[in-house]
């Protein structure tokens, strides 16, 4: 009977991976962004929340506001607010808004 336990929580449970979430880099890149128009959000200040820009979509003229959540990590927190680039870009995606912007906008 107790081997029958062991073999079922391994059927469900072992060699199961979390899927590899997204980076900051894949997302930019995904979606055609220049990097050199992200804004760093950080709250508290030095804490990197995410990174936001305006860009239009790709094949459209749509515009939109694109808003990248990171999972936070010491490597995201810089004192002096000056994140080192590679960390940034290495950062694993919580979730990311895409917000279209209207013409009054």
């Amino acid at each position: 009977m107790f081997i029958v336990l062991i073999a079922a929580g391994c059927l469900l449970g072992c060699g199961r991976a979390e899927p590899d979430r997204a980076t900051v880099a894949d997302v930019v890149k995904g979606l055609s962004l220049d990097e050199s128009k992200l804004v760093y959000v950080d709250e508290p200040p030095g804490k990197l929340e995410a990174l936001e820009c305006t860009a239009t979509l790709r094949d459209t003229k749509v515009k939109v506001r694109v808003r990248i959540e990171v999972v936070y990590t010491p490597a995201l927190f810089s004192d002096t607010r000056k994140w080192d680039a590679k960390a940034v870009r290495a950062a694993a995606v919580r979730n990311v808004i895409i917000t279209p912007l209207g013409a009054d906008r």
